[in-house]
């Protein structure tokens, strides 16, 4: 099914969502590659409204709740993503010398020193320590220095970000180098739980990634594409932050342990017990736009319980048709190799990693 050519955006005036029909250009992400520019420009708060800096480097630490960022602080986190993986992709063309691993695992100063926790991770810990001394009859005393909390019963965040947990059997293999189960008391600085791979043959990676793939790149502003795709599908704050978590982890091939910790994770380990070497899936303007809506696509199943059809969603993306979008997600999955389960502490840990990584990026590529 194709969508519509016509570029005049939906009503205004419609509050019910699900009946909108917005009519733009298809051919803007479509794989026939033409530049398009018939997407109207909405009338909300703009991404350049919104300080990430401070956001990141400065809000990120006294957070009590992931609850407190906005949905238009968490659009402008996953376009900060964004920005950063097209900047990286350009530099490994001219420096393929440049040390993933070396961006993505540097330890942040912040998260080393005991006195600058984050209150995110205060908190979490200090629940997770009474849902201890609750379970074992236990006292907290001397236990300040617990990291590791509950996983979630079920994939939901729904916005959510609650707190019904349970604590789960972890296998050994997803434990810290301690060999301390999850529960246990454990230093700040020396929890150490590592990244797995997707797939350990990086080529089956790059050949399921070709189906992102534009003919032409579209001459729409990556911005506003976001900030019309968060106008017309009402985006939470979950769902972009899970996206971003989506697209962080496929295009790095590093696939989260089911361990608890709120510490950004270590590099994957090969058979040696020697850092792997983080290979990265390019992101560059002839498929971030197929990523963008793909990824998104999948965080909005995965965590809203009403979702608009496939067709309105193609005509809000401008992808061709439902086919073609089923396509796409299909592709992504295989990318995650259908790993979606996310839970309040991986999105707390994902944030820190995120942030360590666009740190890193930006103190040491210029």
């Amino acid at each position: 099914m194709d969508c519509s050519e016509s570029s005049q955006p939906p009503s205004s005036g419609d509050d019910d969502t699900s009946n909108r029909e917005p009519r733009v250009s298809s051919r803007a992400v479509s794989d026939h590659g033409k530049k398009g520019n018939k997407f109207a420009s909405p009338s909300s708060p703009k991404l350049e409204h919104v300080n990430v800096e401070n956001l990141l480097y400065e809000r990120l630490n006294k957070l009590d709740s992931l609850g407190e960022i906005t949905a238009l602080e968490a659009l402008a986190i996953f376009n900060r993503l964004i920005q950063n993986l097209l900047r990286l992709t350009s530099e490994l063309e001219s420096n393929d010398q440049l040390n993933l691993n070396d961006l993505l695992f540097k330890k942040d100063s912040s998260l080393s020193d005991q006195a600058s926790t984050p209150i995110l991770i205060q908190r979490k810990r200090a629940r997770s320590l009474q849902n201890t001394n609750r379970e074992d009859g236990g006292s907290t005393e001397g236990q300040n220095n617990d990291l590791d909390v509950p996983l979630r019963k079920h994939s939901r965040l729904d916005f959510n970000f609650s707190d019904n947990e349970i604590r789960p059997n972890i296998p050994h293999s997803e434990q810290g180098t301690s060999g301390a189960p999850s529960g246990s008391a454990r230093s700040y600085s020396q929890d150490c739980i590592h990244f797995r791979l997707y797939r350990s043959d990086f080529q089956v990676e790059q050949s399921l990634s070709k189906k992102f793939y534009l003919l032409q790149a579209p001459s729409l502003p990556i911005t506003t594409y976001l900030e019309r795709i968060h106008h017309y599908s009402n985006l939470s704050t979950a769902t972009l932050l899970t996206a971003a978590y989506y697209l962080f982890h496929m295009t790095f091939n590093l696939r989260p342990s089911l361990g608890s910790s709120l510490l950004p994770l270590l590099p994957p380990q090969d058979s040696d017990g020697t850092n792997h070497k983080v290979e990265m899936l390019p992101v560059g303007e002839l498929n971030v736009f197929r990523l963008i809506l793909t990824t998104l696509r999948i965080a909005l199943k995965l965590i809203e319980d009403k979702n608009h059809k496939q067709a309105y969603f193609c005509k809000v993306t401008g992808i061709r048709g439902v086919e073609e979008l089923f396509k796409l997600e299909l592709t992504l999955l295989y990318l995650l190799d259908f790993n979606l389960f996310i839970n309040e502490p991986g999105m707390i840990r994902f944030l820190f990693q995120f942030r360590q990584f666009d740190s890193n990026l930006r103190n040491n590529v210029k």
